[in-house]
């Protein structure tokens, strides 16, 4: 009778060679992936397959071509970058996922352009660029993959497009405000960076210095900004939900943050908890603004330990107003 086992010996060794394989790439993977996020991302031209529409779908063309990001658009963060070297590094790349871009050409003069690197793309080089619109950390992620690899491992950039006589800001809000995209941080410097506002730049500030975007909206502008609102500062440049009196506002914003800060032992991870300002705003709306601020100054860092909701807070500077 015939055994249906093979040669046990044979099957060990075998195993242990695709194990040992496996070992060998996934080192080298992981060499990859710390080199690439050691990498600066420069706009070297990197070959790309651009999806132009038919009457019948979709054709794919392959060129090679630099890649550019416009300032109007939200900060790369170098977290988001990392997570797709990951993703890329371990061939996991999802490539239904489609690169958004426009002709630098196009957009030369009317919008602020720069390569990987930050440098402003000139009008003499614009041709050489496709500016990606959605996509820019993906597109960081593969210059930074490409930089380390010889030219023929190096990965061709997947469904890519390119949008014609497109509206930078109005697309930018459209596909990013109402969306997983863009967390309200990213929709508060976006707005900055496309308004001269003084509140809109301080609440970007504020942010960058570790203020939770709610907290920071409410300290300048004595609110939280609703996603309609943000999205028509930035798609169409309207203010009308910022106080009419800007610098009135930054002014009471920064003395707020100012007189908190010069308590002993304060810090902005304490500061930043919505019910101070949220306590304080009303205290101010129901007596004045000054008595708000020496209510202010005579609080201690354990009276804001002890606070948990918008009325108690409230209720501690009625106390200390009192006491003064």
């Amino acid at each position: 009778m015939g055994s249906n086992n093979s040669n046990p010996t044979a099957v060990s060794v075998n195993e242990v060679k695709t194990s040992s394989v496996e070992q060998v790439k996934e080192k080298e993977m992981q060499k990859e992936l710390r080199k690439a996020k050691k990498e600066t991302a420069i706009s070297k031209p990197m070959n790309a397959q651009i999806m132009e529409k038919t009457d019948n779908g979709y054709t794919i063309n392959e060129t090679s071509r630099k890649f550019g990001l416009v300032r109007e658009n939200r900060e790369v963060k170098k977290t988001h970058v990392n997570g797709f070297l990951q993703i890329i590094a371990n061939d996991k790349y999802d490539e239904s996922q489609s690169i958004v871009t426009a002709e630098a050409s196009e957009l030369i003069g009317k919008y602020n352009l720069m390569d990987l690197e930050g440098n402003q793309i000139t009008e003499e080089d614009a041709a050489d660029y496709l500016i990606v619109l959605d996509g820019q950390h993906r597109i960081t992620a593969f210059a930074k993959i490409n930089a380390n690899r010889n030219s023929a491992n190096k990965i061709t950039i997947p469904n890519v497009h390119i949008k014609k006589d497109v509206k930078v800001r109005e697309y930018l809000a459209d596909i990013n405000m109402t969306g997983h995209h863009w967390d309200t941080a990213d929709k508060i410097c976006v707005a900055a960076i496309n308004n001269d506002s003084p509140v809109l730049n301080k609440i970007n500030e504020l942010k960058k210095e570790g203020y939770n975007a709610s907290a920071a909206m409410t300290i300048c502008t004595g609110k939280r900004l609703k996603p309609t609102q943000l999205k028509d500062i930035i798609s169409k440049g309207d203010k009308s939900s910022l106080p009419k009196d800007e610098a009135e506002a930054v002014a009471k914003a920064e003395r707020f943050i100012t007189t908190a800060m010069q308590i002993a032992d304060m810090d902005v991870k304490t500061l930043t908890k919505r019910f101070f300002i949220n306590g304080f705003n009303s205290f101010a709306a129901a007596r004045t603004e000054e008595e708000a601020f020496t209510a202010l100054e005579k609080l201690t860092k354990d009276d804001f330990d002890s606070i948990h909701e918008d009325n108690e807070f409230t209720e501690m500077l009625k106390k200390a107003l009192i006491a003064a």
